[in-house]
């Protein structure tokens, strides 16, 4: 080997570890630049150069994991306006559970699905409510009564969707309150 391919494997190893202090802090996208660098300035058939085209695919597909989540928050965000709550968590969900540990989005993925479940409880809970109202607008006893079965499990659904502790509570009452008139229309 001549004193440059020498260079040229020396620098590629330098650029490979630059690469590692990159995704150590996960910072994909700059990791598959060093990596890919190290893998260009490497002589062909250079002992690490397999492993430098390796670590630029692997730091490549973090990137990518990333960018799918990008675009499952903002589908996510585009459902959430639509007052669609269960699909956009459903979305939201997906992009915190794709994106890698240490994305710089990962937290307002969390927030925004937990913002969506909150949502679609109240919506549960606003349906429960207007399926109340039925049932005590309604003279027909059979029809009360399915009303105030479909609203207490509108407000059941609730409560095991919110993460709020204090919406939970109000809607386990709002329970309470429905099995009481059903137990009192029988």
């Amino acid at each position: 080997k001549s004193n440059r391919d020498i260079a040229k494997n020396n620098w590629a190893e330098e650029l490979n570890r630059q690469g590692n202090k990159l995704w150590e802090q996960n910072n994909y996208s700059e990791a598959v630049k060093k990596y890919n660098q190290a893998h260009q300035k490497c002589t062909q058939g250079y002992k690490n150069e397999q492993a430098f085209k390796n670590n630029r695919d692997k730091a490549q597909a973090e990137v990518d994991k990333n960018n799918q989540a990008d675009l499952l928050d903002r589908e996510g965000n585009e459902l959430h306006r639509q007052g669609k709550y269960e699909e956009a968590y459903n979305k939201f969900d997906q992009a915190y559970t794709k994106c890698t540990s240490g994305y710089s989005k990962e937290a307002r993925f969390k927030s925004n699905r937990d913002i969506a479940k909150n949502n679609w409880a109240k919506e549960l809970n606003n349906q429960g409510l207007a399926l109340k109202r039925e049932g005590n607008t309604t003279t027909d006893t059979t029809t009360k009564q399915q009303k105030y079965e479909e609203a207490r499990a509108k407000f059941a659904e609730a409560e095991r969707t919110t993460a709020n502790q204090e919406s939970k509570t109000s809607y386990k009452n709002n329970q309470a309150i429905m099995l009481d008139k059903i137990g009192n229309e029988l």
